[in-house]
């Protein structure tokens, strides 16, 4: 049995990487609500095992992003 494997050439500035450890090996785990930002997804590092969300550049921010840039 045969299994079709999918690269994604993805561009380093998007790439996802562990706040913690910088490495690409993390599950989606949940989501994290907050009230300005909304759900936020969270990610599990398989190599450090910590959460951690993927920062947007609106980390801390007290407003809503479409408020900021408006």
């Amino acid at each position: 049995m045969y299994r079709k494997i999918y690269i994604l050439h993805v561009p380093e500035f998007i790439m996802i990487k562990c706040k913690h450890c910088s490495s690409t090996n993390f599950i989606k785990k949940g989501f994290r609500k907050t009230d300005n930002r909304g759900k936020i997804q969270k990610y599990f590092c398989r190599d450090c095992h910590k959460f951690f969300t993927n920062d947007e550049g609106f980390y801390r921010m007290r407003y809503s992003a479409q408020t900021i840039t408006l």
